[in-house]
């Protein structure tokens, strides 16, 4: 009886395991397809927002905002919850729903009253709000703190690379061509090896494009009446006529 109930015990455990290898393999299998779903969906999502963008349809923002209300009830990852709201608001913006997009963006960012990111963010709402004082508050911390981020990854070029584009976005919201030249001049560097790669013509090409597409927000955050304030999230807004 002591082998037989030994033997038992090892039978039942293998057969426990055998059934556990299974429903894991099942899990995992589960969890691929689930994950490939969902890649696939953003990327049509980030599509659509290409579509939307080069070609603004009333279809192709329900469409978009349909899926994305299915990638936030299927993705339910922080990671995902962030990157799908990012999306959402870039779709809004570019349907001119400029203030429910900043509203969107505010809430993923960082508790952090020294983030990059959250500076960033605020020094362009108080632009658009033409509050000056604050927006050069914003931005000069911003910058600080990109000069802190550089000198921390010296031997990080992607990093580096990342924080000198929102430096250099900084400046050009403040419409400092001097210092955007200069920044530009260390991203080229950083990228290229080459601190002359742009000529000053292409720069300033380069500096008054941007200039440009700042000043069509401002036009839009100006213009957009928030009627989508008061609706709750997932519903189906229409963009700007």
């Amino acid at each position: 009886m002591a082998l037989c109930a030994c033997a038992c015990g090892r039978s039942g455990d293998a057969q426990s395991g055998d059934a556990s290898q299974a429903s894991g393999s099942a899990s995992d299998a589960s969890a691929d397809s689930l994950e490939s779903r969902i890649e696939s969906l953003t990327v049509e999502m980030e599509d659509y927002i290409k579509e939307y963008e080069n070609s603004p349809s009333e279809e192709t923002f329900n469409r978009a905002m349909a899926l994305n209300d299915s990638l936030e009830r299927i993705d339910t990852t922080s990671q995902g919850h962030f990157y799908n709201k990012l999306l959402r608001s870039q779709l809004l913006a570019k349907a001119g729903k400029v203030k429910e997009a900043m509203r969107l963006q505010e809430s993923l960012l960082s508790k952090d009253p020294d983030d990059l990111a959250r500076l960033q963010f605020y020094a362009g709402k108080f632009w658009l709000e033409e509050k000056t004082d604050s927006m050069q508050y914003y931005a000069h911390r911003a910058i600080a703190v990109c000069d802190k981020e550089l000198a921390a990854a010296a031997n990080d070029p992607q990093v580096r690379e990342q924080v000198l584009l929102s430096k250099l976005s900084i400046y050009q919201m403040l419409n400092d061509r001097v210092r955007a030249r200069e920044v530009s001049d260390q991203l080229h560097t950083q990228q290229l090896g080459d601190p002359t790669a742009l000529t000053d013509e292409e720069f300033n090409e380069e500096f008054d494009e941007a200039r440009e597409e700042l000043n069509k927000l401002a036009v839009a955050w100006r213009n957009d009446d928030d009627e989508g304030h008061q609706q709750t999230h997932g519903a189906h807004q229409q963009p700007s006529k």
